[in-house]
């Protein structure tokens, strides 16, 4: 589902986006996602129940429950997925990333629902059904949303992000 409605952008050499402010959430994200995700629900005659896990693009954790919500998913369907307020915004790699986890939470036969938003690219939408167990995947997976031992300290953080480097006068 796509329109011409911006949403926030990178410029060729610019470390990070500019939003569009006003149309962020409302005309871009919830509108975009909300109408693939119906869109899907319509042609493929199904209904949210239908689906053990719902996955929505993560700019925050705020948005995916909003949506999820709005478009009649329960809780359980939506809340063990987000994880955005514990790693923050991973971008593109949110909904990949909101599969990922709910591949490994989910049994065969279920269904999830995964709907993207690309900031002014618009949204997708589709479904996976598990037909096997996936043994491989939990040993593979580093979920977002487990603590590791290994905190950074606000020095680390600024050099890995290259605001400041190390050694250098």
């Amino acid at each position: 589902f796509v329109t011409d409605t911006p949403d926030f952008h990178r410029r060729d050499g610019e470390r990070f986006p500019v939003h569009a402010h006003r149309f962020t959430g409302t005309p871009s994200y919830f509108f975009h996602v909300e109408q693939a995700a119906s869109e899907f629900l319509r042609r493929t005659n199904t209904l949210a129940a239908d689906y053990r896990f719902a996955v929505f693009h993560q700019p925050n954790a705020k948005f995916p429950k909003q949506v999820a919500a709005h478009l009649g998913f329960k809780k359980p369907q939506f809340d063990p997925i987000v994880f955005a307020d514990k790693i923050g915004n991973p971008y593109a790699a949110s909904s990949l990333l909101g599969l990922a986890k709910a591949l490994t939470l989910a049994s065969v036969g279920d269904r999830i629902l995964v709907s993207s938003y690309g900031s002014g690219a618009g949204a997708d939408c589709f479904a996976v059904e598990m037909r096997s167990e996936l043994n491989f995947l939990p040993e593979c997976f580093d979920d977002p949303c487990v603590q590791h031992d290994r905190d950074l300290s606000y020095e680390q953080f600024l050099i890995m992000n290259r605001q400041i480097t190390r050694g250098r006068s």
